[in-house]
């Protein structure tokens, strides 16, 4: 009976290291500064994580392609579009969600704290490419003060 508990944990057990391994299988990393580009097929997803080593605020660009699927859509669906998330790793929290349509672009600048953020693209029905862009928009210095009263320039 003991070897029969062993078998069936062992197994419970490695079917959950293989099920955690798979979770990010479609994580990838992006760095401020960087842009992203890529494919999404029907009912694809992809996550791009990113750390925050001080306060910043962040803009988040999304552009997507026109559909590259070959069938007609109904334009009242939202078969041609895409989500995107901005999720708080440290505390599990959605900062923004928004559906943005194919041939678009989204932009969205946020304040995010130091820590761990991943953005998530989760496509509709169609085929779509994407460019995701991701710039520092901080503004580190509000004044500069010069204490002097006369300014020499020299030229040769």
């Amino acid at each position: 009976m003991k070897k029969m508990y062993k078998f069936v944990i062992t197994v419970l057990l490695l079917f959950l290291f293989v099920g955690l391994g798979n979770v990010n299988a479609n994580a990838a990393t992006i760095n401020i500064g960087e842009s992203k580009t890529g494919t999404l097929e029907y009912g694809d997803d992809k996550d791009f994580i990113f750390r925050i080593n001080q306060p910043m605020k962040v803009k988040i660009t999304l552009t997507l392609g026109e559909n590259q699927d070959n069938e007609f859509w109904d334009e009242e669906l939202d078969d041609d579009t895409l989500l995107i998330t901005l999720l708080d790793e440290n505390t599990v929290d959605d900062i923004f969600e928004k559906e943005v349509r194919a041939g678009n672009t989204f932009s969205k600048t946020v304040s995010l704290k130091k820590g761990k953020y991943s953005i998530g693209l989760i496509n509709g029905d169609a085929t779509i490419s994407y460019t995701l862009k991701m710039q520092d928009v901080s503004t580190y210095t509000k004044r500069i003060k010069l204490n002097k009263k006369k300014v020499a320039i020299y030229t040769s």
